[in-house]
């Protein structure tokens, strides 16, 4: 399961969980595993009372509400144990239909990006509180959305996820999962999740946080007319988010490749731009140039 070198040998395998806090030696030839190694990698929660809470949820229903369940799904052992099962049953629930390609090969298509499905979930559980009592990691699929829930409000602003300098309040964890090669600990899985939604053509995904509960909506593809204003402003102001960290501006041309707009159609671009600013999501760069040509970035890359 690790990506770095592991050793083969009983006792060097112990050493390496010991010295990862994954097993604690009790001097007496025995090993007792730590609420942190448990939560990864035991085979079922419900043997430790204090972790007993943290299973992951999976539910799907048949419409836009709860009303209805079709199915739930509660993880039964650790995090890495059950990862790929987790995973694969939440594509499972996803899938719009099966294509046969023109090199005859038969392939899956979901109903969101498979990439930012996974980044997304791994979020969901490596920045939980895990202190909270009050709820579980838990993913819910609904008919024209899927939602990831989790305990605990985010350690950075919630407009800053893409561009702020990684944070998570599990650090260990955090590496634990890069040595497994879940997650590479560089705060690009939101860059991820940006770059893969506006690529093709979904609603930005938005961070919400209530009552210490985050929780990520993630809605189908939509045209810029099926959009909700608060839809298109923050898919506007993620993608300037993105163009940001590349050292890029956001420009009409731009938002025009990222809705789809005609060339012709200059003016929705624009009238975008400008509602972006008065919400004050964006600045304008250079304020000299002409409406059509300017350059905008997010609202805290001018400062003063």
């Amino acid at each position: 399961m690790r990506q770095n070198r592991v050793p083969v040998e009983k006792d060097l395998i112990l050493k390496e969980a010991i010295r990862n806090g994954i097993l604690r030696d009790n001097r007496d030839t025995t090993y007792d595993i730590t609420n942190f190694g448990a939560l990864l990698y035991c085979r079922n929660l419900q043997d430790f009372q204090r972790l007993s809470h943290k299973n992951i949820r999976i539910i799907r229903y048949a419409g836009t509400s709860k009303l209805t369940t079709i199915e739930e799904y509660r993880s039964r052992g650790g995090y890495l144990v059950e990862f790929d099962q987790l995973l694969s049953r939440i594509m499972g629930m996803i899938v719009k239909q099966e294509v046969i390609g023109e090199d005859g090969i038969r392939r899956t298509e979901y109903l969101y990006p498979a990439l930012t499905i996974r980044e997304l979930f791994v979020n969901m559980f490596l920045h939980q509180d895990l202190s909270s009592n009050t709820m579980c990691p838990m993913v819910e699929i609904y008919s024209d959305r899927i939602e990831f829930s989790n305990p605990g409000a985010p350690l950075v602003p919630q407009d800053r996820f893409i561009d702020y300098p990684p944070q998570t309040r599990n650090q260990r964890f955090a590496k634990e999962l890069y040595n497994t090669g879940i997650c590479e600990i560089r705060g690009s899985g939101w860059d991820k999740v940006a770059e893969e939604t506006s690529e093709f053509g979904y609603p930005a995904p938005k961070p919400d946080v209530m009552q210490n509960v985050t929780k990520v909506r993630l809605v189908q593809q939509r045209t810029l007319m099926s959009m909700t204003n608060e839809e298109r402003l923050w898919t506007l102001y993620s993608y300037a988010c993105l163009l940001w960290v590349k050292n890029e501006f956001l420009t009409n041309s731009l938002v025009r490749k990222l809705f789809h707009i005609p060339d012709t159609n200059m003016s929705t671009a624009s009238s975008l731009l400008s509602q972006a600013v008065d919400a004050k999501l964006i600045v304008i760069f250079d304020k000299e140039a002409g409406t059509r040509s300017r350059k905008y970035l997010p609202c805290y890359g001018i400062q003063g």
